[in-house]
């Protein structure tokens, strides 16, 4: 059985945000209604196309007919989801009011922006939205400046994060029989995908960003070896540091005063350029295969530089069933990225290619005239109600094993819709805690030593009240700690289980640590921004944070499944798949078809008329066609002068903004994008907090970071666990009950 198989979903919306939510319904056995103009989409002339909308139907209807309109209309009365881009959209085709004519649809609406208008342009391009919320202004860079980044991860992001907002809807919708309107823009994807830089300190100024194609971390980059090939180093965290360290003979570093055996200030501003140096002479000895077999040794996470085809047609790629290869009439051989998604008990289709125009139209009269027979659809009762402010996914308990970020983060997407989050850590603390504590925000804290034997019995008392359970530990770890699916479920037989990998479970590279850029680098993402130039490390978690999107995916279609079975399965995510799906559009390809765009230094955009220009008080993006116009006259006009006169041209253009200002436009904060906080000492600081918007189960508030074992004896308790149990362990030091955190930002580390 699949796991979406009997529900009916109406596909409208354009772009990548939307065709792709409406995508991972149908790899899950929704019906897949794709609506096209009379002729077809134009967009059907890319390989690309065929990635988006593969495994749906095809039908074709005018929205300018009072026919086609009434029969999409009769259409949207049988669906459960309707994909959208815009309220507007719906009513291009009739459709003013879709949640009081189909009480129990869930819409999706995918707009880029949701904030205040541009008085220059509208944000109708992933540019145009990248230069408003900072994703361009905060990749790192050589001279400082924007940066164009050549993928759209963010949009991928979107899509996967805005299928999970729509399945969570529909798992609501199981108890209240109720639908909903749920948002998720392109604004709410940025928070999704960048939420450190929704923290902040107001007080200081954004840091520096000019430390090269690099990034600041001399331990958590790239270097070019002697044979001229380049290497990257993971090593994040003091045990990994202090391995690459002595594997380099460079203990002087450490010794350094400047330093003084602080593994941590090694990249503060301060000191990360001459230790970056250092480690560039060293790596410059010996060529890459030497460096990798040391590396490899030592357990440092690692890997080459390659290029997306590279890491398309490898070994462990093919192994993990992510390259899907598909034969075209038109195109010859199409290459595909396959779902990264696993589930045990109810996988993804099979990879098909997307239907001729209108194959389906006979399906659509089905559809229609089986509407028409039946008889008037009984009103919407009420069933459960959400409380105000709880989230659809309120009353499902997460249990979140998971440290660093994409583990954490996952937890925390879930705990955005409202699930009860409990983050279970040993008692010295996830040691990244205080450096992203964003990924944290809104858990319960539980510190518990899960290898001691009565720490365990204590773990699996829990585990029997929890509906999902999370981890990101390397594979193995799960069966030696007696953690894995098969000991929960014996447990809990519905509980699902979900863990995030480096590189999968099977394959040749599976058990190999794997860090968010180690992935940027295998995959060709480092190698496809730098073009030309040396490899760009992407300042953004872009793995981390696409993993902890499909997790809470794959986490959330389980939970339907379960909703409407009873049954319990296991989900799989990894870096890996995930390094391929935030290349899906440019991945998939054809004989003869041009080849997905590179970058380059510094990269401000492919054309004269696509690219950033640096003005007299800032920086612009130009986002159009030619016109009569001195672009050299950019330079000495203000921001506002030149987006007028470009204006008045019809060219549109932004003014390039840092990711704080968002917190300057009022319709986002009153959408609760952040959140102002305050400690008990007066320290001010924001946070990042919606990531979707639903019409009638949306969470609200502002939440904070758990300290470690902040919660631990409530909880304890909440799983039936005697007083005299839980106060042996804390006096054994198995479990620890600690005190709420009064967190800052480490501005020297952003």
């Amino acid at each position: 059985m699949s796991a979406l198989g009997g529900l009916l979903a109406v596909d409208i919306s354009t772009g990548i945000g939307g065709p792709l939510a409406a995508q991972f319904l149908a790899d899950y056995g929704a019906n897949v209604i794709r609506v096209e103009p009379p002729g077809g989409d134009p967009e059907r002339g890319r390989p690309g196309f065929h990635w988006l909308y593969r495994g749906k139907r095809s039908v074709m209807l005018d929205s300018a007919s009072p026919t086609g309109r009434d029969t999409f209309a009769a259409l949207l009365a049988r669906a459960d989801v309707c994909v959208t881009n815009s309220a507007a959209q719906l009513r291009d085709w009739g459709v003013p009011d879709a949640e009081t004519g189909c009480p129990r649809l869930v819409v999706l609406e995918t707009p880029l922006w949701v904030g205040e208008p541009d008085p220059y342009t509208e944000i109708d391009t992933v540019e145009l939205l990248a230069a408003r919320v900072g994703l361009a202004w905060n990749q790192s860079s050589f001279t400082g400046g924007p940066v164009e980044l050549v993928e759209p991860q963010v949009l991928y992001v979107q899509g996967a994060w805005a299928a999970c907002a729509t399945i969570a809807a529909l798992t609501e919708r199981e108890t209240s029989g109720r639908g909903q309107t749920v948002c998720v823009s392109g604004v709410h994807a940025f928070v999704a995908f960048g939420p450190h830089l929704l923290i902040f300190d107001p007080s200081q100024s954004p840091g520096r960003r000019d430390f090269g194609g690099g990034g600041p971390n001399p331990t958590y980059t790239r270097y070019q070896c002697a044979d001229g090939s380049w290497v990257f180093i993971g090593a994040l965290g003091h045990k990994f540091q202090r391995r690459v360290i002595a594997l380099l003979g460079l203990e002087e570093i450490l010794d350094d005063p400047r330093i003084a055996q602080d593994p941590d200030k090694l990249f503060t501003p301060d000191n990360c350029d001459w230790v970056r140096e250092r480690m560039e002479i060293a790596f410059a000895a010996k060529d890459r295969a030497h460096w990798l077999a040391a590396l490899e040794e030592a357990d440092v996470p690692s890997s080459p530089l390659l290029d997306r085809s590279e890491w398309f047609s490898h070994k462990h790629v093919r192994a993990m069933g992510l390259r899907a290869e598909l034969t075209h009439p038109v195109f010859g051989e199409l290459l595909q990225v396959a779902s990264p998604i696993r589930l045990s008990a109810t996988p993804a289709r099979e990879v098909t290619l997307p239907p001729d125009p209108g194959a389906d139209q006979a399906l659509l009269d089905e559809i229609i005239s089986a509407a028409h027979a039946a008889s008037p659809a009984p009103p919407v009762t009420a069933g459960k109600v959400v409380p105000a402010g709880a989230g659809p996914l309120a009353g499902i308990r997460v249990l979140s094993l998971g440290a660093y970020v994409a583990g954490p983060q996952s937890a925390r997407m879930l705990g955005l819709l409202g699930a009860d989050v409990i983050k279970v850590e040993n008692p010295a603390g996830d040691p990244w805690r205080m450096h992203g504590f964003q990924v944290n925000l809104g858990m319960r804290g539980l510190a518990l030593d899960v290898t001691d034997p009565a720490g365990k019995a204590a773990f699996y008392e829990l585990v029997k009240t929890a509906d999902v359970v999370l981890d990101n530990f390397r594979p193995g770890v799960l069966e030696r700690l007696g953690l894995d699916d098969a000991s929960l479920r014996a447990l809990n037989p519905a509980v699902i289980t979900g863990s995030v990998t480096g590189f999968g479970s099977i394959g040749p590279m599976a058990r190999r640590p794997g860090f968010d850029p180690v992935l940027q680098a295998i995959s060709g993402m480092q190698t496809a921004q730098g073009g030309d130039d040396e490899p760009v490390m992407l300042s953004f978690a872009v793995n981390d944070t696409g993993t902890a999107a499909l997790t809470a995916l794959g986490a959330t279609i389980a939970l339907l499944h379960r909703a409407r079975t009873g049954q319990g399965q296991r989900v799989e995510t990894s870096l890996a798949a995930t390094s391929l799906f935030l290349q899906g559009g440019e991945l998939a390809t054809a004989p003869g078809q041009p080849l997905a765009r590179t970058g380059g230094r510094d990269f401000r955009g492919p054309d004269p008329w696509h690219r950033y220009y640096q003005c007299a008080d800032g920086w612009i993006r130009v986002e159009g066609e030619p016109a009569a116009f001195p672009l050299d006259d950019l330079a000495v006009m203000t921001v506002d002068a030149a987006g007028a006169a470009l204006a008045a041209v019809g060219v549109p253009t932004m003014r390039v903004h840092n990711a704080q200002d968002l917190v300057a436009d009022p319709v986002l904060m009153r959408m609760g994008l952040a959140y102002r906080q305050q400690n008990e000492d007066g320290y001010v600081f924001y946070t990042p907090g919606q990531m979707a918007l639903f019409s009638r189960t949306v969470r609200s508030g502002p939440e904070r970071p758990p300290g470690v074992g902040e919660h631990s004896t409530e909880v304890l308790a909440e799983a039936g666990i005697p007083a005299g149990v839980i106060s042996e362990l804390l006096a054994a030091k198995i479990a620890v009950q600690g005190y709420p955190v009064q967190p800052r930002v480490l501005t020297a580390y952003r």
